[in-house]
């Protein structure tokens, strides 16, 4: 465990060399500084940084993983860890965050056979039997709960698993939820590069240039000196003479709307948000 005063000596080391050369890699060290001391959003936003100068730097794509790992946004997390790999290979750090990110996520079986590569690269035998004996308590206990039959027969896991299915919509079954409402016209859902996914609604509109707009308005949203000025956003949009466009940030996604004009945006917003709440964004 490193201790928090060489954590502050590392960040004031690093915050100066940066500030004397803005191009320095040293964002790389600095942002995973910060993510330990639990600054997370200020990790998030040197590394980001960092990665529009240096996009093809592998540490710096690992150190963005750890970070949305630690955001708990594992679909993100996982993409810059395929980046990192792309770029610098298969490491084990790269597979320790993999097996820990499925931990997170209940695959626990995916997990084990993982954890068995990371034994075969060499990677640290407590390390790895610490991870091992997180799997096998997770396994124990969900047996448990199978075991736990509730009145009518059903377990307790089947029956929570039953709620969930009944709580969650796939991107697909969001867009097609959101554009039963009249008043929005189209719906795209990209990831954050502008690459579309699913797309639903009324209207001969060009899904990939709707797309393309939405990540770059939110682009312009998430710059350095809008997020300093006013925070992270969540949801924009702009009105036009006969449209508004609404972008709502997801884990991973951008979520854009072609809205009419005279929307009762706030009844619109409060569905944004009953649905994207119980959004299945690993679907």
């Amino acid at each position: 465990m490193i201790e928090a005063a060489s954590l502050d000596e590392r960040i004031s080391k690093s915050e100066k060399i940066l500030k004397d050369d803005s191009s320095s890699r040293v964002f790389a060290p600095l942002a995973d500084a910060l993510r330990m001391k639990g600054k997370l959003d200020h990790a998030f936003r040197i590394c980001r940084r960092g990665l529009r100068t240096h996009p093809d730097y592998g540490n710096g794509h690992l150190v963005m993983a750890k970070i949305n790992f630690d955001r708990k946004m594992y679909d993100w997390a996982e993409q810059e860890i395929d980046e990192a790999v792309r770029l610098d290979g298969q490491t084990r750090a790269s597979e320790q965050l993999r097996v820990e990110i499925l931990i997170s996520r209940g695959e626990l079986d995916q997990a084990r056979k993982l954890l068995g590569n990371l034994r075969a690269i060499g990677s640290n035998p407590l390390y790895v039997q610490g991870l091992d004996d997180r799997i096998k308590r997770l396994l124990s206990s969900r047996e448990r709960r199978e075991t736990e039959r509730i009145p009518g027969g059903t377990s307790a896991v089947e029956a929570s698993e039953s709620t969930v299915r009944r709580r969650t919509y796939s991107i697909a079954e969001t867009l097609t939820e959101i554009t039963a409402n009249e008043e929005v016209a189209f719906a795209v859902c990209a990831y954050r590069d502008g690459v579309v996914v699913e797309q639903c609604g009324r209207g001969n509109f060009n899904a990939d240039e709707i797309a393309a707009l939405g990540v770059e308005m939110w682009r312009a949203a998430e710059s350095e000196e809008m997020i300093d000025n006013f925070g992270e956003p969540h949801r924009i949009s702009a009105d036009t003479d006969e449209t508004t466009v609404m972008i709502l940030g997801l884990a991973g996604y951008r979520l854009v709307l072609l809205c009419d004009r005279k929307a009762n945006l706030g009844s619109l917003r409060l569905k944004l948000d009953e649905v994207s709440a119980h959004l299945n964004v690993a679907s």
